[in-house]
């Protein structure tokens, strides 16, 4: 008879909160998959000294691994665990979705009983896989159980062991937490980890930044390469935490006051091409595990999503399911390029702390740039704060600097563009990330001209001369939207950016996915639009520039075409929407593809371009005989 050898590990104590969110901490038990035998497919384990009624809703939450999606062909079976093992729900796991990296799990039952029966058959389960349930509450009532509750039935025979932490993240290095004490008494208000976040080092093939927040002040980090499930020749570092008090102005849901220690962890002297795990902890608590990969630092092909625009209202699940589709679909992508407006009100603590909770956040580097909401401060909890009805009200990036995972770069002696100014390289790439609504009128805190970014950028670029082949800048703010010049100060950077040949210039915010031609700007400061008087097009020395789609809103849009009225051939403006952008970087060029739903089960994109490569080993010039226009090597226009 074939069937799989199986570990059950118990936790009594509930694991921290990677994200803070109200369902994060608990009992759970962990189902370890060690080895094969034959072929049985069915990992079958039971609840006893429960007491459950015929017509009793069972709930629960299930997931695999540190937030995978459970294998295809896979379902789970609630049943009364004794008797007759009467069948209630049979739950296929492709029919489900995802929230917070879980599944959310309903069954009725059948009948009395006093045991809680489960079977999970799939024949696509790997050794090591570990398999968690939490939150099991019957009516709405969450249940309590000790380790003497479960047990297996029939075959395969498991055993148990007690645990804090699961099997993939359990090391020898970190004993059992004592006890928290309550932290208010030193002035903090959080009661657990939490906003963990990765972003860039400055070469993301050796470095890589960790940022979450603390309870106490005394943290450390613990990572290892990723087959080092047991974190037993993990590196640890122990991190200081930074007071943040009541002057910082964070508010929770309550309009109440929000404390923590901020704590960020730099990592170097990493493997290139190498994937990593992490966790952080303190005295008290340890994070869940969380994963990301190192650049190769060649000229080695890689991809990236870039996405924008979620606005994060409390609990809004919707932009989730937007970015778990995009990402699923993109396939194989290596970090996600965020282009602000993490947040809806940049103070609202909740609102980042809900973000946080984003599964794609715990396998991914994450190169983040502020948004104006991020900047926005709130008083009463609901509207933000003006000096009249036309301030726009951008208040300051210090809440954002708070939360986010970025490299410490140098400013030139100007300390008001840290943090939030800040470059980075993935093989031979140039990021520069700006803090665009800085330069803003209404921005009260650390406010800085275009100029002086300008200035730190030149900076920048002639520092890491000879290290790149490709220059690509983020922002919040749109250059251009088909033909209208917008308020990220394009006909200030577009001189720059032909100066130094940046291939693609990425903002955001007002929610329309635009592309434009390779162009640079020729024309007066005060214009408004752009016309074949005021642009020239060429691939060697112009810059694409492109506009995200939002991902705010329900569902990805369906209904996206070319409404481009400015160089039509060449570039692509699909009006407002939600969607994503998978931009792949080659050693002759760069791939462009954007998905919505309008390309949905026909194995297209909704508008796809290649960028070739730039003659000064940063493009290759092809050109009509006719209208001197770039024709691209690839364009589909839906």
């Amino acid at each position: 008879m074939k069937f799989l050898l199986l570990n059950i590990l118990l936790t009594i104590i509930g694991l921290a909160s990677c994200a803070a969110v109200n369902y994060e901490t608990g009992e759970k038990i962990y189902i370890k998959v060690n080895s094969f035998s034959s072929s049985n497919d069915r990992i079958q384990f039971k609840l006893n000294n429960v007491s459950i009624n015929n017509s009793d809703v069972i709930k629960f939450n299930i997931m695999r691994n540190n937030y995978d999606y459970m294998p295809k062909k896979t379902s789970i079976i609630v049943r009364d665990g004794a008797g007759s093992f009467t069948k209630w729900n049979d739950l296929d796991f492709s029919k489900y979705s995802m929230y917070d990296g879980w599944y959310e799990l309903s069954a009725t039952a059948g009948k009395k009983t006093n045991t809680l029966g489960f079977t999970i058959s799939g024949t696509n389960f790997k050794v090591n896989d570990v398999i968690t349930i939490k939150n099991i509450n019957i009516n709405g009532k969450k249940i309590s159980f000790r380790k003497d509750d479960w047990s297996e039935w029939e075959q395969p025979k498991l055993s148990f062991s007690l645990s804090t932490f699961s099997s993939n993240s359990s090391s020898s290095s970190v004993s059992k937490p004592t006890p928290k004490p309550d932290s208010t008494s030193s002035g903090v208000t959080i009661k657990n980890i939490g906003m963990i976040n990765t972003g860039p080092g400055v070469d993301c093939s050796k470095e890589m930044s960790i940022a979450w927040h603390s309870p106490y002040e005394a943290n450390y980090i613990e990572y290892t390469l990723a087959s080092d499930t047991g974190f037993k020749k993990a590196i640890r570092k122990n991190v200081s935490g930074i007071y943040v008090g009541e002057s910082r102005e964070w508010i929770d849901e309550n309009v109440k006051s929000v404390t923590f220690y901020s704590c960020k962890a730099y990592l170097n002297n990493l493997t290139p091409k190498s994937n990593y795990i992490y966790r952080v902890g303190n005295k008290y608590e340890v994070s869940e595990v969380k994963k990301f990969k190192t650049a190769a630092g060649t000229r080695e092909n890689f991809s990236f999503a870039w996405l924008a625009d979620v606005h994060t209202q409390d609990k809004t699940s919707t932009y989730r399911e937007n970015i778990k589709n995009l990402i699923n679909r993109m396939d194989n992508i290596d970090f996600v390029m965020f282009s602000g407006d993490i947040s809806n009100i940049g103070n609202k603590y909740n609102q980042w702390e809900y973000f946080s909770g984003n599964p794609s956040l715990s396998n991914y580097m994450y190169a983040t740039i502020v948004g104006n909401h991020d900047y926005y401060k709130t008083v009463d909890g609901h509207s933000k704060v003006r000096k009249d009805k036309k301030d726009r009200g951008y208040f300051s990036n210090k809440w954002y600097l708070d939360w986010a995972a970025v490299p410490i770069t140098s400013t030139y002696g100007n300390k008001k563009l840290e943090g939030s100014n800040y470059y980075f390289i993935y093989n031979r790439v140039l990021f520069i990330n700006v803090d665009s609504t800085q330069t803003s009128s209404s921005t009260r805190e650390n406010k800085v001209s275009v100029d002086e970014q300008i200035k730190w950028f030149e900076k920048v670029v002639e520092s890491v001369k000879g290290k790149y082949d490709y220059i690509i800048v983020q922002q919040h703010y749109s250059y251009i939207v088909d033909k209208d010049i917008k308020y990220g100060k394009f006909t200030k950077w577009s001189p720059v950016f032909k100066k130094y040949m940046v291939d693609l210039a990425l903002g955001a915010d007002t929610h329309d996915y635009s592309r434009s031609a390779p162009l640079y700007f020729i024309g007066n400061k005060d214009d408004e639009t752009l016309t074949s008087n005021n642009v020239s097009v060429s691939n060697e020395k112009g810059t694409i520039y492109m506009t995200a789609f939002q991902l705010d809103g329900n569902g990805l849009s369906s209904d996206v075409k070319n409404k481009a009225t400015f160089l039509p051939k060449s570039s692509y403006f699909g009006g407002g929407g939600r969607g994503g952008c998978k931009i792949e970087i080659t050693n002759k060029g760069i791939n462009l593809s954007l998905y919505t739903a309008a390309d949905l089960g026909k194995n297209t994109v909704t508008d796809s371009v290649f960028i070739s490569k730039k003659s000064h080993g940063h493009s290759k010039v092809r050109k009509d005989k006719k209208d001197r226009v770039i024709i691209y090597i690839r364009q589909k226009n839906v």
